[in-house]
């Protein structure tokens, strides 16, 4: 956390440090609430305890990000990521203009103000490890936040696009129940996992008595074999 960090901002990040600590392999889906009173939209985190994302989500429909702890990104089939290029792939992977098999699915909405069109399925999920490992190492939260803000500044470009397309006008300009048609066209999907890898767990410790026993057990197989052959 540093001073250039907004009140909002400085909340996201005690919410992740305290979930961490109580769930340090637990999911965090960030869902776009719409405030109908102040008509006005926010972004929430929620945090899944239970370690599990929806398996109904498809790859094709997963742009994924993975941050490591040297703070280097990568891309689900390991390819380098750079800051700079997230926007336009991220942008492309959303429209699939083409109907690609391997970028995301479409669903049919009717939403008012647009009539009948077609929203994307797809979603961004960002891997990181907070937890430091034995050297102290572990993925600089600025740089989370740079693949975040990257990520919506991608889909209110999409909408400003859309509001020209619909509207004649950009999205800041479009009244509040024209953006809330234009949010259900591209709709903010992100699902964020603190430490996207959990360690495997350590061998047991074997008694004496026990490995005793497994001897005997092996001894007895050989056995047994010799007196088939």
């Amino acid at each position: 956390m540093n001073s250039t960090d907004s009140l909002e901002e400085q909340k996201l990040i005690h919410f992740l440090n305290d979930s961490i600590v109580k769930y340090p392999y637990g999911t965090i889906s960030a869902i776009e609430r719409v405030d109908t009173l102040i008509q006005k939209t926010e972004l929430n985190y929620y945090l899944c305890s239970n370690d599990v994302y929806d398996m109904s989500i498809k790859h094709r429909n997963v742009f994924y990000v993975n941050i490591d702890r040297n703070n280097q990104l990568s891309s689900r089939v390991g390819d380098k990521l750079h800051l700079d290029s997230i926007k336009p792939l991220f942008k492309h992977f959303i429209l699939n203009k083409h109907e690609s098999d391997e970028l995301p699915e479409k669903r049919i909405m009717i939403i008012p103000l647009l009539d009948t069109v077609l929203v994307s399925k797809g979603a961004l999920y960002v891997k990181t490890q907070l937890i430091p490992d034995s050297t102290l190492k572990r993925t600089d939260w600025r740089l989370i936040k740079k693949v975040i803000n990257i990520t919506n500044s991608s889909m209110i470009e999409l909408r400003n696009e859309s509001a020209q397309f619909y509207f004649d006008k950009n999205y800041i300009e479009a009244s509040f129940k024209e953006k809330i048609a234009l949010i259900e066209y591209h709709p903010i999907g992100i699902w964020f996992f603190p430490n996207g890898y959990r360690p495997k767990p350590p061998a047991p410790i074997l008694s004496k008595e026990l490995l005793e026993v497994l001897r005997l057990i092996d001894e007895g197989e050989e056995e047994l074999e010799l007196l088939e052959d």
